[in-house]
Order: C-alpha cells, then structure tokens, then sequence
C-alpha cells in the first residue's frame, strides 16, 4: 500500500516563502552549512547533536537513580555511608566494572565515576542509534525521526539513572548496528567491519553491566534478524557476519561471567553469593511465599511468626539466625508455592503497568503520524517492524509468568526495541524525500486552517484525521516531557534534602563509634548523588538492611562497630540509631520483644517529613523501659493492670 499522500489539497503557493530580514538569512546559511557538514561527516554530527541534547536535557532535568540499587553499588564502589573502603564487588554488575571504578575512586575520589559511568554509556549509545539513522545519508526527516525517540524513551534513559535499563540501552545500540548492516547490502568491507566490532563492544558492556540484558536482547533480535535476512538483500556474508558477533559477543560475556563467578570464590563472598541467588531472588524478586492462614502451617515448622515474615519480606530484613539458609529452603520447599501464584493478576499488573507509563502513551500518540507515511508495500520493512512489535509484545507476560511483573527498568526497553525498528525503517524509506519534511508540514499547518474545519469541505474527513493524529502526538510527546520535567525537579529538591538529612543524622550522632542502621525500605538511599556531588559524607557510617546484608561488606561493617548479631546489638548496645518509617518500627519493635526482650522502647530522636515518597522517617534510639520507684500502694493498685501491660509489650 503506497504511503498517504496528505498534499493534493495544496494551492501552488502553498509552499514555504522565506521572506525574513538579515538574522533569517543567516540562520538560513548557518543550517544550510550544518546540513553540508552533516552529509560530510554523520558521526561527528551524531556525536554534536547527542551533546547538545544530553547536556540540555541533564540541565533542564537533573537525573537521580532510579531505584537504590544503583545507589548501594555507588556506595560500595566509591566506599562511602555503607562501606568503609572502595570495594568491586557490586555483585548485579560485573567484577571488570567493578574494578574500574574502584580504580577510579581510590586514585580520584572526588569525582562521582558511578553516576557518569551509566550516562557516559547512554550518550555513546544514543549516539550509535542517531548514526543508524543518519545512514546512507542525511536528511531532515531522518533527524525528525530520531527526535521522535529522543523525546519519548530517548529522555527516559537519561533523568531515570538506572543500571539495568542503561545495560539495555547498550544492547540495544548493538542491535540496531547490526540491523543496519542487514539493511544496507552496499557497505563496504572496512565499514561493515568497523560496523560489527562497534556492535559487539556494545554487546558485550551491556552484558558487563548486567548479565540477563543480553539474552534479552538477543531473544528481542533474532527473530528480526531472521525476518530480515529472508525478505532482504543481504549477502550470505553479511549474515555470517552477524552471527559470529552474536557469537563472539556471548562468548565473551561466557568468559566475564566465569571470571565474576571466581571472584566470589572466597567463603564469605561464596556464601552470600548462593544466599542472594537461591533465596533473596525467590523470596523478594518474585513474592513466591506468602502467609496466609492455608499456609501458616509452613512456617510453624520453622518457629516463624507472622511478624518473622512481614520483617523478611517487608523490611527486608533477615541478618539473623531466624533467617539461616536451613530455614528458608524449609519454606520453599515444605509447600507448592508455585501452584498457588495468581498468574492472572500477574499478567494484568503488567498491562496496567505499561499502558498508564508516559513513555508507551508518548509512542502511541506518535504512531498514527508516523504509521500515515510508512510503506508497507515493501515487505523488506513491514515485516521486521511487524515481528519486533509481536515479540516485545510476548516477551513482556513472559517475563511476568516466568518471574515476575516486569517493572519499568525492563519493560520501558524491551518496548523501545519496536520503536527503534519502525523508525529507522521510516528513516530508510526517505532516502529520496528531499522536500519531504516541508510538504507534511505544510499538510498540518493546512488542516488546522478555520476553513477546513468546515464539513462541507471535500477533505474534511482527512483533514479531520490529520488533526486528530497531530493532536495525539502534541499530548502524548508533551505528557512525557512534562513528566520527566517535573521528575527533573523533584530529583533537585530531593537531593538537597537528602543532604539536610544526612547533615542531621551526622549531628544527631556525632560519636565516631556509633552507627545508624537504616532500613532499605524507609531511607532514600536512591537519593544519593549521581552527577554533582554535594555533601562530604566521610565520616559518616550507616548499616544498610538491604539486599547486602550477610555480605563480607556488612560484616566488616558489624565488626568495625563490635557487632556480632545485628538483632542483639539493638536490643542491648546502647549506641546503635535506627532509621526506620512508622510501619518498620512496629514491626522490629515485635520482633525484638519476640527474640530478645520485650522490656524495649524507641525514643524518637529526629523526625524526617516527606523526606521519601510521601512518608515519615524517624531516626530513633532503642533503650530499656525505665523503672520507676513505685509505692505500696500504688503496686497494689497497678497489678491488676499487669497482665495488660504484659500483653501490650509483648504486642
């Protein structure tokens, strides 16, 4: 079906009269010589577009972390609030990146290599994709096409800081390379070659920053792949070539995982190692247990409380013995669990999860626009495009039956992949659309005219379908600029009052010998700084319960402070502050009474207001119950009254 032509409705002199004084003139030569440059050189001109964007956008919207993974591993990289010393083990991230970023913290420690590590691949992979569509040559529709990425998953990537969707980004930059290859059957030699290698060094990073991306990717490619080697011109040599980067590319990340998997070869890292595997990602990645008064009988076998549960799989807590491997693999496997997973709330969560994201509501208000003027007679396109939309599709209720609801970190990615096929097929088609751009310009600027707003108009009906789509893509594009702007903004006010908080905790305890112990769940560890540093936090030290607890990290943690049992130490030093919101301190307050003592309060020290996500956090003290010196009389009086207060204590 050839594409729809939205300009017969033109007069003759409908076309663009550009009749403005001198400053028109020259900003008409200045573009006209960018336009020359940019057919000279695309990369450079990819490398300068991508940072003016990058650089405006990190302006205009400062990035944070998008979840407090990233904020842990910067703090064990750089060895600062949770760590004592820089540290590789960042466990989700390859040991070499490990390694390089503690080089980089000890020998420059004033720099935050973490958060620039993420956005220095975001940028290299953006700049990869403009190249791709930037091929075989420039035009101003192939930039327009780009700018519809940029501004719909493009300025994700970057305010939303986050490891495991900058790995795909990466993997997804690979891809794209390789596609091009696949397209473009008239590359020569050295250039394909450059091509291939430059896709396998994105591979493999993204591999090295998270594992599980690049069999992501792969599953998301290769039926692409396929489609378009059969319906396409490329050569059999250009197909080889694909498959050995594939190759090499997994057997590469083969080799850095056996490398990874060697450096935790030490008992303590090993044991953590199997601890977070076999049980944290069972119990807190995809909820497999629950307590429920059908199961309650599993975890009476073990001596567990419902409280045991809640501080486990709600506080993530579980730096004690209550906790042991023993006793959570007698919880897995005492009961079916898997049989009693509701797979349908499971797949509905994610539909609703990916329909109300502003990302995918951004690409849908585009897609009409975009769909008006794509040639779907030239099979070489359709159906690529067609595929990787049916296999991101799929790939999605997968991930949520196999594991979990994906969150946004995958499924913004594995939705982007389709994009990213359909524009760069787009881009291909206009290679001979040199007054292209002008004529859909014209096309929108003539429907939204008073007088074809009139039904008696011949076109009415098109110029009404015009004005729809055009409308769909204003809202979509500016609902997704708007929320990553406000984002942008509350990443700066947060930031600061992170620091505030942070100020306080420090002068809220002041002795070096004490220590805070903050909950993963209340404290704003994502808060942490990722590209402009604030504060200095030597100095300050807080136990984190979260998912490092019993690594070799925490003990050295434990042991720098003379503690053996966390859970002891809170009932009985009298040094120790916890952080926690009003719902954790319920819950350790019941599990110290259940397994230490019961005769405990918690003096509130310092209240944080709205510090994190609409709640409160208090940084309070555990102590003893003070005694009071009581008469006679008033023992007399008060012991009918013990067994409530027993009762209460103990609640």
């Amino acid at each position: 079906m050839p594409p729809v032509d939205l300009t017969t409705d033109h007069k003759e002199n409908g076309e663009l009269n550009s009749q403005s004084g001198g400053f028109g003139r020259g900003l008409q030569s200045c573009v006209v010589k960018l336009e020359a440059f940019a057919q000279k050189r695309p990369l450079f001109f990819a490398a300068v577009l991508v940072t003016v964007l990058f650089a405006g956008v990190i302006w205009a919207m400062p990035p944070a972390y998008q979840t407090n993974d990233d904020a842990i591993m910067n703090m064990i990289a750089s060895g600062e609030v949770i760590s004592l010393e820089p540290d590789e083990h960042l466990f989700c991230t390859n040991i070499i990146i490990g390694k390089l970023l503690k080089t980089l913290y000890v020998r420059y420690p004033g720099f935050l290599w973490y958060g620039w590590y993420l956005e220095t691949t975001q940028w290299l992979a953006t700049i990869a994709l403009l190249y791709c569509f930037l091929q075989p040559n420039y035009s101003r529709l192939r930039v327009l096409y780009f700018m519809a990425y940029f501004f719909t998953a493009g300025i994700y990537f970057i305010v939303n800081l986050q490891f495991t969707s900058t790995a795909m980004l990466s993997g997804l930059a690979g891809i794209m390379l390789l596609l091009q290859m696949l397209r473009t059957p008239d590359v020569l030699g050295l250039r394909k070659l450059t091509l291939a290698a430059v896709a396998g060094l994105f591979l493999i990073w993204g591999g090295l920053i998270r594992n599980e991306t690049f069999m992501l990717s792969l599953l998301l490619a290769c039926p692409v792949f396929f489609v378009l080697y059969w319906f396409g011109d490329a050569s059999r040599r250009t197909g080889m070539a694909v498959c050995c980067v594939l190759g090499l590319a997994s057997s590469c990340l083969y080799l850095a995982s056996k490398y990874d998997q060697e450096a935790y070869r030490e008992p303590a890292w090993q044991s953590f190692y199997q601890y977070a595997h076999s049980y944290y990602n069972k119990l807190f990645d995809m909820r497999l247990i629950d307590y429920t008064p059908e199961t309650k009988y599993v975890f009476d076998q073990v001596g567990w409380s419902q409280n045991d549960f809640e501080m486990m799989l709600n506080t993530y807590y579980y730096d004690d013995p209550v906790f042991d491997p023993q006793i959570l693999n007698s919880i897995l496997t005492s009961h079916p669990w898997m049989q009693d997973r509701k797979y349908g709330t499971l797949l509905w969560e994610t539909v609703e999860n990916v329909l109300g994201h502003r990302v995918f509501q951004a690409i849908l208000g585009c897609l009409p626009l975009l769909l008006l003027f794509f040639d779907r007679s030239k099979r070489r396109d359709y159906w690529p495009c067609a595929l990787a939309f049916v296999t991101a599709v799929a790939l999605l209720p997968a991930l949520a039956l196999m594991r979990k609801s994906p969150p946004e970190r995958v499924f913004v990615p594995v939705m982007a992949f389709p994009w990213l096929v359909l524009l760069s097929s787009l881009a291909l088609q206009c290679s001979d659309a040199s007054g292209k751009l002008s004529r859909i310009i014209q096309s929108v600027k003539f429907s939204w005219q008073y007088r074809n707003w009139s039904f008696k108009n011949s076109g009415w009906s098109k110029h009404l379908l015009l004005r729809t789509i055009t409308l769909l893509l204003v809202i979509g594009v500016g609902l997704n600029v708007r929320k990553q702007y406000r984002l942008g903004k509350d990443n700066v006010r947060n930031a600061a009052r992170y620091e505030s908080m942070l100020d306080d905790i420090r002068s809220a305890t002041i002795d070096s010998k004490s220590v805070v112990v903050a909950f993963a769940r209340d404290f704003p560890y994502e808060r942490h700084p990722a590209l402009f540093r604030g504060s200095d936090y030597r100095g300050l030290h807080i136990y984190c319960v979260g998912w490092i607890q019993r690594s070799p990290l925490a003990a050295r943690m434990k042991e720098h402070f003379g503690i053996s049992s966390l859970g002891e130490a809170l009932a009985y030093k009298n040094d120790m502050f916890v952080l926690t919101s009003s719902f954790t301190r319920m819950n350790l307050m019941r599990y110290l009474a259940q397994h230490f003592r019961p005769d405990l309060e918690m003096v509130n020290v310092k209240k944080f207001q709205r510090y994190y996500c609409y709640k409160s956090s208090y940084l309070t003290k555990i102590q003893p119950v003070p005694v009071r010196e009581e008469t006679s009389s008033s023992k007399s009086a008060a012991l009918p009254f013990k067994p409530i207060f027993d009762s209460l204590i103990q609640r």
